[in-house]
């Protein structure tokens, strides 16, 4: 589970072990009070969007009401559809 810290005035995210290398911790990783007294957040890649017209996208990290996101909501580009009018002629495989 990647944790981030801010360590000179950037955002560090980093698995939780690497970064706390001499921390014994449970089996469910740290809880909300390891994070309190290490001043650590948690990390999240999902934000709520509507996914009909939002995508997510990778990004550096960025903290948003308590929490570390390293994805953002973009708005999905949108799909053209192109007609092929027929002359006459055929395209396509085919017995004929």
């Amino acid at each position: 589970m990647n944790i981030a810290k801010l360590i000179d005035g950037q955002l560090v995210v980093a698995d939780y072990r690497e970064m706390f290398k001499e921390t014994s911790f449970p089996v469910g990783g740290p809880d909300d009070n390891f994070f309190t007294e290490n001043n650590c957040y948690k990390v999240s890649m999902f934000k709520q969007h509507d996914r009909a017209t939002q995508m997510l996208v990778g990004c550096g990290a960025y903290l948003e009401n308590g929490v570390v996101y390293t994805v953002e909501v973009q708005t999905r580009p949108v799909v053209e559809t192109i007609t092929i009018e027929s002359l006459g002629d055929s395209i396509g495989g085919g017995v004929s």
